[in-house]
């Protein structure tokens, strides 16, 4: 068996890591050489790494695909119109005949819905971003409430927000919806094992919620939601598919029992994300064969979780060290209860979800006071 892997761009998160992920189990994993690999603005070499994918794989290949990358070129690309809908279902096409090629081959495919914005790719296109950004939202809400001033200030924008900018938003959205429903398709043909739709950058309203409500309808109606996942978390897809590849490949079950240390389980919502945290959490251990159990603290497996007082800080703006809500007595507090799981001979995994684009160091070292760290 030989595993080959596809990331949607070349940044660590989704080229390394995953890489990383599977040699921690003894898997080694063939991926595309870099230089026909996309680089920032610059896409992947479509026509290099078709030919690379018919000469790498066979019949006796575990496939995770970048669909995003293989169609478009990469994520940043997959928002642009640079690559028409006509060729990228010319491309879905392609994957078709690669796997009748090697109708053995299991496609463990991945694909973004697009965000509810546009990229921000220079200091002059944020402007644009927030154009963007509060369209998508009241065409999502001019569509569910029909008020008269969401649909002037929609007028506004459109005049504010350039021609070009927003054709080319307007099209990419078309273009994703329709390779998502064609993956989905997939998925109900045989031609891909299993299919997570991963959720950019997003907020509570905009115009990729209705594109959610339409692929869940066709999901539900094909009877496949133990094959395709829709959930928030672009970065993660990569080491998700593989580790569910890798599950799959070595028959191992997870059971983990999961612990909140703040009480917010049913309000949290990440920064970036349309919906509750632990819908997502749910979703993604569901798709990577994992069992959650609430509390269960018999169960040798446990899920600490920490997240912020009410809302994430962001961890990559500014020099210094994001603001924490929380009192020192509470850190504390959270710092020993974690030390008395792992006192107690059991396995303990730290999910520290505080801030959004970066971890809480501080956490660590109070938890390093009552235990030693590294048995995390």
């Amino acid at each position: 068996m030989n595993f080959v892997y596809v990331p949607i761009d070349s940044r660590a998160c989704n080229n390394l890591f995953p890489m990383q992920l599977a040699k921690l189990q003894g898997i080694e994993v063939i991926s595309p050489p870099k230089e026909i690999m996309d680089d920032f603005m610059i896409p992947s070499n479509y026509d290099s790494l078709k030919k690379w994918l018919y000469e790498t794989c066979s019949d006796d290949t575990v496939l995770i695909l970048s669909v995003d990358n293989f169609t478009m070129g990469s994520l940043l690309n997959s928002r642009s119109n640079s690559v028409s809908i006509e060729t990228c279902m010319e491309r879905m096409d392609e994957v078709k005949a690669l796997k009748n090629k090697y109708p053995g081959m299991k496609i463990y495919a991945f694909n973004v819905l697009m965000r509810t914005s546009i990229s921000t790719l220079s200091t002059a296109s944020i402007e644009n971003w927030n154009y963007v950004n509060e369209y998508s939202q009241l065409v999502h809400k001019a569509e569910l409430y029909n008020r008269e001033e969401d649909r002037l200030r929609i007028s506004e924008l459109e005049a504010l927000i350039p021609s070009k900018v927003l054709e080319t938003y307007l099209y990419s959205r078309k273009k994703n919806a329709l390779v998502n429903k064609m993956s989905v398709e997939f998925v109900k043909e045989g031609i891909f094992h299993c299919l997570s739709i991963v959720q950019e950058d997003s907020t509570p309203y905009g115009m990729q919620k209705k594109e959610q409500v339409e692929l869940s309808e066709l999901i539900r109606n094909y009877g496949l939601h133990e094959k395709i996942s829709l959930h928030n978390g672009t970065d993660e897809a990569g080491c998700l598919c593989m580790a569910k590849a890798i599950a799959d490949y070595k028959g191992i079950k997870t059971k983990l029992s999961y612990v909140y240390l703040n009480d917010n389980r049913d309000t949290f919502a990440a920064s970036y994300e349309d919906r509750l945290f632990h819908e997502n959490l749910l979703s993604h251990s569901k798709f990577a064969g994992i069992e959650l159990v609430d509390g269960d603290l018999s169960l040798e497996d446990v899920l600490v979780i920490y997240t912020p007082v009410n809302r994430q800080y962001e961890a990559s703006i500014g020099d210094g060290t994001p603001p924490c809500d929380y009192s020192s007595e509470t850190l504390n507090q959270f710092a020993k209860r974690v030390a008395e799981l792992i006192d107690t001979g059991k396995r303990v995994y730290f999910l520290d979800v505080a801030y959004a684009n970066g971890g809480q160091g501080d956490i660590l070292h109070r938890i390093h006071k009552f235990v030693d760290v590294t048995k995390l």
